[in-house]
Parts: C-alpha cells; structure tokens; sequence
C-alpha cells in the first residue's frame, strides 16, 4: 500500500497533541465521524505533501509487539482535594490506560500522573521533573465515552466529569508484557516472604523499562534506552526473562546511532546522534556499553 498525492488528511483532528512525556489532548468534539467508511465527504481535508523517498528501506521488528497484556483495576479512590480525584492500581506500572468519562459537551478532563502521593493524599509530581504526564480529553457530549490514553506511570489525579469514573485500567507496555507474561529465564522461591516479594518486585519494576527499548525510568522526563542503565541490569534481565529478541533489536539500534568516529551514544535509539551535545556522547558506562 503506497501512499500518494490522492490521500487525504484532517486539517484540524481531534488528536490535538500526544506526546510520550508529556501525554496527550485530545478534543472529542472535533471528531469526523464516519471518517473510517467508505463515502466520507473528505472535501475539507488537505491533500499530502509528498517527502522524498528514504533511503532506508524498512525492516521488520524482530522483538515482541507493543499490546495490552494484563488489566487491573483501582485498589483505592480518595478525594483529597474537593476538585480531584486520586487513584492507585497498588504497583507501579508503565501502562496505557482506559477510562469510561461522562460529561456536558465542552468539558475538559484532565489527568495527571505519578509514581506516589504526598504526605495530604495528594499526587507526588515533583520528581517528574519537566515531563507534564497529563493528558487531557475534552467531552463530546453525547453520553459516556471509552477512550485509551499513552503510556504513564500509576497513580493518577483527576480533574472535571464525573471524577469517580475511572473504573478501569488496561495494564500493558505490551512487549514488555510480553517478556513478562512469557517465558522465563529463570525463577527464585523460597521459605522466606520476604526474599521472595523482593524477587516479584524486580519483576514487576523491570518489565516496564523494558518496552520496545531498555528504559530508564518509567515517570520523568528521561524514559529513553539509557545505555548505562542496562548495562548494570542486563545480567538481571536475562535471568529472569527471555531477552533474546529483546536486545537482537536493541543492539541495532546502538550500531545505527553509532558516529562515524566510532563513538556510541549515551542512549539509543538516538535520532539527535549527529547532533547532540557531548556529554551525550560516550560517557563512562554509558558509551561503552556496547
């Protein structure tokens, strides 16, 4: 399937930003609808502009896909501001999210995330740093809507509609889901609880930094394959999951970044690698993880 001058695109979409640290804005009013059928008057809709064709041609993914594997639902509700809403899922996850909103047309939802609460029940955003991790929805109007939003870390604030909404929430960094729904490197049990909830926690904190790229984080405004990050946890990685096309497609990456001097990026993939700053460039432990 070829794309040409005869597609087609919406001048002015309802996506109206999205962003991996940031999140997303979406206004529901905006909607084309029946867009997706045939006979749709896309008359207002702007042609494309061709680009020149690439270079690179295209390669197949040799790691697991990005889809929901797992959902979990709130295991608390609090309120504690009169306009908000808070909720947690118990664990901290890198995962998309599906709410269920209702509201009069025009109202804007806005969700902000984080890892913790403060201390008055409020969400902790401060080690976020510069990523906003908001998204915000804007109602359509016309009874209630299910949408999905990017991936964010748990806890989450609530703003506007109906705040108790929130009911569900679809878990899934998808290939990291799948390294750890399935099949495992290896497995440690044993008498002691204590040993054996620290080892369900490395699980739990590796399989999301693992979503399509070894990220470093999964809240501030990093989440990036930071090289030095893996490098201290592969070993860790490889024992308990199956990373073999995992890093096969990772290590890719680090070469296609690689300078023509020879020197690795502190993170890949790097699309600013012939132009970033140098200390983004072969730090210690960093560009020398490869």
């Amino acid at each position: 399937m070829v794309t040409d001058e005869s597609w087609r695109s919406d001048p002015d979409p309802p996506m109206r930003s999205s962003d991996i640290l940031d999140g997303e804005s979406y206004d529901a009013r905006k909607e084309a609808v029946g867009w997706d059928v045939p006979g749709f008057a896309d008359l207002a809709w702007k042609a494309w502009q061709p680009m020149p064709r690439s270079r690179r041609g295209a390669v197949a993914q040799p790691n697991e896909p990005i889809r929901p594997v797992l959902e979990r639902k709130p295991v608390a509700l609090t309120e504690p501001a009169k306009v908000s809403t808070s909720s947690t899922w118990g664990r901290t996850w890198w995962a998309g999210r599906a709410f269920s909103l209702k509201g009069t047309r025009g109202t804007a939802v806005t969700v902000r995330y984080g890892e913790a609460l403060s201390d008055d029940g409020t969400l902790y955003t401060e080690n976020l740093r510069g990523a906003a991790e908001t998204d915000v929805y804007t109602l359509r109007g016309s009874g209630r809507r299910d949408i999905r939003t990017a991936l964010h870390v748990s806890r989450i604030s609530l703003r506007g509609g109906d705040r108790r909404a929130p009911a569900a929430h679809v878990d899934g960094p998808g290939g990291a889901g799948d390294l750890f729904l399935g099949a495992r490197g290896g497995e440690v049990s044993n008498s002691n609880d204590l040993l054996n909830r620290l080892m369900s926690n490395v699980l739990w904190r590796s399989a999301p930094t693992c979503t399509s790229v070894p990220t470093d984080c999964p809240q501030r405004d990093e989440r990036l394959g930071w090289m030095g990050d893996i490098q201290t946890f592969s070993q860790v990685a490889i024992f308990n999951m199956d990373m073999a096309a995992f890093f096969t497609k990772w290590v890719r990456d680090i070469r296609d970044d690689q300078t023509a001097e020879g020197q690795f990026p502190d993170y890949a993939p790097n699309p600013g690698v012939t132009a970033v700053p140098p200390h983004q460039v072969g730090a210690p432990a960093w560009g020398d993880a490869a």
